[in-house]
């Protein structure tokens, strides 16, 4: 069994779901936390609901889609797909992080000159790293767990993700359970690693704009 293979893989679509989900993520609810416009409350929800929504119940669009677009056997495709059903819990969590950040701070820089998107990317970001990386902590482990989508459109075996990979113990006729809690267990610790080494950052993500 390649599992190197499929740990590659799965640290490719779960490391390219953060990157991708933060780069979403962070303008689109600084805009939601500091624009005001119209209908605001109305996006808001419809980012709620859109959690409601997995790729079970869409997936054979989502195929159709991947076929007509050549998209089949397509990592980047997979990741994009991983960000669409997640990116929005993302939002969620940043925008009550830049809630937190005082206005103050960023009417300061703008006196002094800074652009919003200056004003975001040398202040809000740097301030909001608590928020980033519970964002970008759910946004991993989300991507790393995946099955239906990576299941449906991955079919080279070459691209198989760890999630996969798992199923391949399941045979016919019989099953390979010591590889498979084996595997299952090395699977488990990159996500653990990453909980217990950003443990501080994910409480204080947690708990900010609880208390202003």
């Amino acid at each position: 069994y390649p599992l190197p293979t499929y740990f590659r893989n799965a640290l490719i679509i779960s490391c390219g779901a953060v990157v991708l989900g933060l780069l979403v993520a962070i303008p689109a609810a600084y805009a939601l936390a500091r624009i005001r416009f119209r209908f605001k409350s109305a996006v808001t929800l419809l980012l709620l609901m859109t959690q409601m929504l997995s790729p079970a119940m869409l997936i054979l669009g989502i195929y159709e889609e991947f076929r007509q677009f050549g998209l089949l056997d397509n990592l980047l495709a997979v990741i994009a797909v991983n960000v669409a059903f997640t990116v929005a819990f993302a939002v969620l969590i940043l925008i009550d992080v830049f809630e937190s950040i005082s206005i103050d701070i960023e009417e300061a820089a703008a006196v002094d000159g800074a652009s919003r998107l200056r004003t975001l990317v040398s202040i809000v970001v740097p301030l909001s790293g608590p928020g980033i990386a519970t964002a970008g902590l759910f946004l991993f482990a989300q991507a790393w767990n995946e099955f239906t989508l990576a299941l449906t459109v991955l079919n080279d075996p070459k691209l198989t993700p760890l999630s996969i990979g798992l199923y391949q113990f399941f045979g016919q006729f019989d099953k390979q359970w010591t590889y498979l809690f084996a595997t299952a267990a090395m699977g488990a610790v990159p996500v653990i690693l990453a909980f217990v080494y950003m443990e501080r950052w994910l409480v204080k993500g947690l708990t900010a704009g609880s208390v202003k």
